[in-house]
């Protein structure tokens, strides 16, 4: 999907509806994926992102090391889950707290088959954005019930699979 320097209007349009039904079919992208998946140059990636999100088709939140890409019915709250759900570490970590209902670092990590210092990192994350809560005796567990409903919806199949269902049981 290259375009040359005399890009013409309708193919500007494709490559912008191209991007956006990616981005409705995959919310949580990053520019890297989209480019990739898209075929196309990272800077016409970037211009078409801002031209989308400036005329409100997208919105995108900066969770973790990337910028990531979702549909404006996302909420902040539901687009950040959305976010570490495509972290495979995240990912294993929230299911584990599911299924344990809380925990501490060690017992996490172990569930998670994860290493320890690879979950404290991920867990660290998943507070600072309030996804997580660690309590007085470092016990940690999901901040809010809501969440628990979200991410059980999201965790049940493959990640392309999540998202209609997802966006089916939320919206």
């Amino acid at each position: 999907m290259s375009q040359g320097s005399g890009t013409s209007e309708e193919t500007k349009k494709n490559i912008r509806k191209a991007i956006k039904e990616y981005i409705w079919s995959h919310p949580g992208a990053h520019l890297r994926e989209i480019v990739r998946e898209l075929g196309i140059a990272i800077g016409q990636a970037q211009y078409h992102l801002s031209q989308l999100e400036n005329n409100g088709e997208i919105v995108s939140y900066k969770i973790g090391r990337y910028r990531r890409y979702f549909p404006p019915i996302f909420t902040v709250e539901k687009a950040l889950i959305i976010g570490f759900i495509r972290v495979s570490s995240a990912r294993k970590l929230l299911r584990a707290l599911m299924e344990l209902g809380s925990g501490t670092l060690s017992e996490l990590s172990n569930k998670a088959g994860l290493k320890p210092q690879t979950a404290a990192f991920h867990l660290k994350m998943l507070e600072e954005y309030g996804i997580v809560e660690r309590d007085y005796k470092n016990r940690y567990r999901l901040k809010e019930k809501e969440f628990e409903r979200v991410i059980s919806v999201a965790t049940s199949g493959t990640l392309d699979k999540l998202v209609s269902r997802f966006i089916e049981a939320f919206y």
